[in-house]
């Protein structure tokens, strides 16, 4: 078994450089996580041996952005396995991350769209509008308006598509709950799929979160 912690004042993960990571647009959700995706798996992991993986990093740059108060605990389940216990960080718009589940990474010579997440995931932003801007290179009047805005769901993603079953979305004052789906092919703009109850500005609200996910200018979004 080993264990393996990092700390540390500012970490440089991978810029992009691979053919696949500098195939996607730089604004995107879609090109975040390819570029996450890229440098974890880039981590110096030992194959088929157990052990832990602990990061605790004031600031991490992903792709030009950075990633503060990063802390990470991990552990191998196989190759590309991870069982994440705790993923915490500070995303751009002052916005708190946590996250836990099950990671895998691709393999080498496997498509980054093959990555996948299955967990839980809470997220806290006193700026959206700093959020949006990260997410979809751009942010509209609702978004702007807001004051604050935060999710607590399960989450079953990859590159491609990310599915919410949300116990408790939070934007400006409406709360609403249900599931939501972002489709972002490798081709073509993102699109927003929603079925959730919510209060009289739930549909106020759904179209701000359509602008944070880049579906409301740059592609679709259909509320049930």
């Amino acid at each position: 078994s080993y264990a393996i912690e990092v700390t540390g004042n500012q970490f440089g993960a991978a810029q992009g450089t691979s053919e696949q990571t500098s195939n996607v647009s730089d604004a995107s959700t879609s090109s975040h996580g390819a570029r996450i995706i890229d440098a974890l798996r880039t981590l110096p992991i030992p194959a088929g041996l157990p052990g832990t993986v602990k990061l605790d990093l004031p600031a991490v740059v992903v792709g030009g952005t950075i990633i503060r108060d990063l802390v990470l605990d991990a552990r191998p389940d196989d190759e590309a396995g991870w069982d994440v216990r705790r993923l915490a960080a500070e995303l751009p718009g002052r916005t708190a991350l946590e996250l836990s589940g099950d990671l895998r990474l691709p393999l080498q010579g496997e498509p980054l769209a093959s990555g996948a997440f299955k967990g839980s995931v809470l997220v806290a932003s006193l700026q959206p509008t700093g959020l949006a801007r990260w997410i979809a290179g751009d942010s509209g009047d609702r978004v702007r308006a807001l004051p604050r805005a935060g999710v607590e769901a399960l989450i079953d993603a990859t590159i491609e598509r990310q599915l919410f079953d949300i116990s408790e979305l939070r934007v400006g004052a409406s709360v609403l709950s249900g599931s939501l789906e972002r489709r972002s092919p490798g081709v073509g703009a993102p699109a927003l799929l929603a079925d959730l109850d919510g209060d009289s500005g739930s549909l106020e609200a759904l179209a701000a979160i359509a602008e944070i996910f880049g579906a409301q200018t740059n592609g679709s979004w259909v509320a049930d």
